[in-house]
């Protein structure tokens, strides 16, 4: 586990959206939650079902 790795960076990303952990004024977490709750996934971490539904390209 090391940053530089996708996969553990998204898991990373998984905690910060669900609340787990928490960094400082985040302009755009709001925003980003709401979109994670809406279906829209991550490239590396989760289920994949080939929607290409990401929250970043």
């Amino acid at each position: 586990m090391y940053l530089g790795n996708l996969p553990f960076e998204e898991y990373l990303i998984t905690l910060y959206l669900t609340g787990h952990i928490q960094l400082g004024n985040d302009l755009f977490i709001d925003k980003l939650m709401v979109r994670f709750r809406e279906g829209y996934r991550l490239h590396y971490f989760g289920m994949q079902n080939g929607d290409e539904k990401y929250l970043y390209k």
